[in-house]
């Protein structure tokens, strides 16, 4: 079963292959309720998660356009999220 906190992983890990670890950490970083620490794993989530999780992408996409939110989901499908309500963003792409 996959939790939340899996996918916004994979969401980080994925945009830190794209935009490069500064920047990607940069969005994280202003995404409220999450901390990360230097190698860019989650430490802690302090907000609902599915919140963050729409944040993050958003923050991703003001950076690197739409498209993030098509490399994001594309990079989650392999896990299970048949179980999590996903953000609209991105439940209509995976």
């Amino acid at each position: 079963m996959t939790k939340y906190k899996e996918v916004i992983q994979t969401a980080i890990d994925r945009e830190k292959q794209i935009l490069g670890d500064e920047m990607a950490f940069s969005v994280v970083e202003s995404v409220e309720g999450i901390q990360i620490d230097d190698e860019g794993e989650i430490q802690y989530i302090k907000r609902d998660n599915k919140e963050v999780l729409d944040d993050l992408v958003a923050g991703f996409c003001r950076v690197s356009g739409d498209i993030a939110e098509s490399i994001i989901a594309r990079a989650i499908t392999d896990l299970n999220t048949d179980n999590l309500d996903l953000p609209k963003r991105l439940a209509d792409k995976v």
